[in-house]
């Protein structure tokens, strides 16, 4: 029983990370080449109350 659960882990934790690298490829390439001078990067974990 051990052994199927450790496998189990092991391949969600390396398909979460081929998740994480196909999304940060995604958002490369949404970015602008010349950034403004005045620019920041925010990262938003949740949305905001409208």
């Amino acid at each position: 029983m051990f052994p199927t659960i450790f496998k189990l882990f092991v391949y969600l934790n390396i398909i979460f990370i081929i998740a994480v690298t196909i999304f940060l490829i995604f958002s490369k390439k949404n970015e602008p080449k010349v950034f403004p001078d005045k620019f920041s990067k925010k990262y938003l974990l949740k949305y905001p109350r409208l």
